[in-house]
Parts: C-alpha cells; sequence; structure tokens
C-alpha cells in the first residue's frame, strides 16, 4: 500500500553536489537527489531508515539544486562524463516541484554534453 504525501517542504541543499556517490556500484559518478522522502511510499524502501529520511508522507524538495550545479560545472577540472539522479529517492515523482527541479537540473546536464542516468517508479 502507498503512503499519501502531506506535506511537501523546500529545502535549500548544502555544500558541493557534482562529488562521488558513497555507494561502492556508483562510485564513479556524481549522484543527486532531488529530494529527501518519496511520495510513491514503496513498502520495500531501503531509505526509510536512512537518518535524513523526513518520514512517511513528507517530501522535502531541494530548490537550489539547478544553481549549485550551474555554478559548480564550469569550476570542476574534469567534468563529469554521467550524473545518476536520484539513488535515495525518485527523481520522477508525481509532484511538480520534484517534476521542475528534475527536469531544470537535467536540461543543464544535457545541455553541457554531461549524460544523466536514473531509475523511476514514475
Amino acid at each position: 500500500m502507498r503512503k499519501t504525501v502531506t506535506a511537501v517542504e523546500h529545502g535549500q541543499r548544502k555544500g558541493p553536489i557534482l562529488t562521488p556517490s558513497s555507494l561502492p556500484c556508483l562510485s564513479d559518478m556524481p549522484t543527486i537527489n532531488i529530494t529527501e522522502g518519496c511520495a510513491h511510499g514503496c513498502v520495500y524502501c531501503y531509505t526509510q531508515g536512512y537518518t535524513n529520511y523526513p518520514g512517511a508522507g513528507r517530501v522535502v524538495v531541494f530548490d537550489n539544486i539547478p544553481e549549485l550545479v550551474r555554478t559548480e560545472l564550469p569550476r570542476k577540472r574534469r567534468k563529469p562524463s554521467r550524473v545518476y539522479f536520484s539513488p535515495s529517492s525518485d527523481a520522477f515523482q508525481p509532484l511538480q516541484a520534484v517534476q521542475a527541479v528534475t527536469y531544470e537540473t537535467m536540461s543543464m546536464l544535457l545541455h553541457a554534453g554531461v549524460e544523466v542516468a536514473f531509475l523511476t517508479k514514475g
């Protein structure tokens, strides 16, 4: 059974964004989580055990991700060849705010010649 999202909050991501993942299977590329929490509410979701999980029914959208990528990408010595989206959430959740940040960020990367990869329930 899926949980209903009762609260969409807007937050600001802190720190560098185009950094290698701490997940061994993705350690060769940067990953970006657009949100903390997820509107899909899958019962098997492992991220519900993370310390930054906002709780059932809550999603925090990081509105400043496009700006962070816009300023950080030109400063990289080596531009990443690919960025993986949302290993701890879904970049295509059925929430307009999430989709807007995802679209803007992915578009910017694609126009800069950076491939995007993602897995989605959306």
